[in-house]
């Protein structure tokens, strides 16, 4: 996706630091949340951030009686593509967000593992969503996604990048 993708997001004003601290706070919210849905987590490891705790805790709370039956980390794939997605509950794909803004790309993200939900369990999903947990909201926000328009979105996406490596190998070849 984010080969295709046009509009890269334009992090130049934001400082290394800031990046990389946001990207290590992303992965322990996962981890601690994908560890609860998965039931292996009793106690928050020794050395998790602080602001990770918190989100964690948020979404926890905010998550709890939602869904009969989740599981997190869910491997996702047809015959030339695989992903991971966040979470399946309840035939729902949710990806899980703790970046500031939300990207439009993650749109086709859940189209992708939405196509690929079906490919993989033989059964339509009933609907996509990112879970945005934030500090800045006081819960998190569920933002619904249009499961048909998504998963047209990434068939075009899915299109238009095997078609270019088609394209490319057979110049390659008759060269």
């Amino acid at each position: 996706i984010r080969t295709m993708w046009p509009f890269k997001p334009d992090f130049s004003k934001a400082l290394p630091s800031v990046l990389e601290n946001a990207r290590d706070r992303g992965v322990a919210v996962d981890q601690l949340f994908s560890a609860y849905i998965a039931g292996t987590i009793d106690v928050i490891p020794r050395g998790t951030r602080q602001d990770a705790i918190e989100l964690f805790f948020k979404l926890k709370d905010w998550w709890d009686g939602r869904h009969k039956e989740a599981r997190a980390q869910v491997l996702l794939a047809d015959n030339d593509v695989a992903g991971t997605c966040d979470l399946v509950a309840d035939d729902w794909i949710y990806d899980v967000k703790s970046t500031y803004d939300i990207e439009p790309m993650y749109q086709i993200q859940l189209g992708a593992y939405a196509a690929l939900h079906h490919a993989t369990f033989q059964r339509p999903a009933k609907g996509i969503g990112i879970i945005h947990v934030t500090k800045r909201y006081p819960v998190p926000k569920l933002i619904r996604i249009d499961l048909m328009e998504a998963v047209q979105n990434w068939s075009i996406l899915r299109e238009a990048y095997f078609m270019s490596h088609r394209l490319v190998n057979k110049i390659r070849r008759r060269a």
